[in-house]
């Protein structure tokens, strides 16, 4: 996929299962110096991908010309966040990260993206101010308004805290993670 940030601030995650992926991720604090351009929707679009001898967009007046040439100015100061995902590999993606990625192979993975307490406010906010015009994300902040209203949260989470969950804990425990998923996802949405 090209640069991009995922849909409604959510956060995303993938499991790779065979093949290879190189993924490139960028901090949201350093989205100012991809030089985004909002076009359609609150969602950037940026006018070169994270090779500055790719752009996305070909220089076709002087304007494009200058735009480009500083966004790949800018693209040197940018910190790129670069890993090889292998078959077995979990990665996950923070709300608000600019990424691209690149097949290296034929690859199978399952993936998702996924709304939670950390997110929420910023989901919900982006949802009901795109529902104004578009209904897909008025349907969306509902529901996440109605998640919120009803206790929803509270119960995901303290499901995650019951028994049901200990073989996955046994096995994590067995390989050196320790960490709840709540505290991992912490660490990489907020360093």
């Amino acid at each position: 996929s090209g640069l991009h940030v995922d849909f409604l601030q959510t956060h995303f995650w993938m499991a790779l299962c065979h093949g290879r992926k190189r993924w490139r991720l960028v901090s949201r604090d350093d989205m100012p110096l991809l030089s985004p351009l909002y076009l359609g929707d609150l969602n950037p679009c940026f006018p070169t991908g994270l090779d500055a001898t790719s752009p996305y967009i070909g220089a076709t007046s002087t304007s494009q010309a200058d735009l480009l040439g500083k966004a790949r100015d800018a693209l040197a100061l940018v910190d790129v966040q670069e890993v090889i995902l292998e078959p077995g590999d979990l990665i996950f993606v923070p709300r608000g990260w600019p990424h691209q990625v690149e097949n290296l192979e034929s690859t199978v993975a399952i993936s998702a993206n996924f709304i939670d307490r950390s997110n929420m406010s910023a989901s919900l906010g982006e949802a009901e101010l795109l529902g104004l015009v578009s209904e897909d994300p008025l349907h969306v902040a509902s529901c996440l308004r109605q998640a919120a209203s009803t206790g929803l949260l509270d119960d995901l989470e303290a499901s995650a805290l019951s028994d049901e969950h200990s073989p996955l804990r046994a096995f994590k425990e067995r390989h050196g993670e320790g960490r709840t998923p709540q505290e991992t996802q912490r660490r990489l949405a907020f360093g």
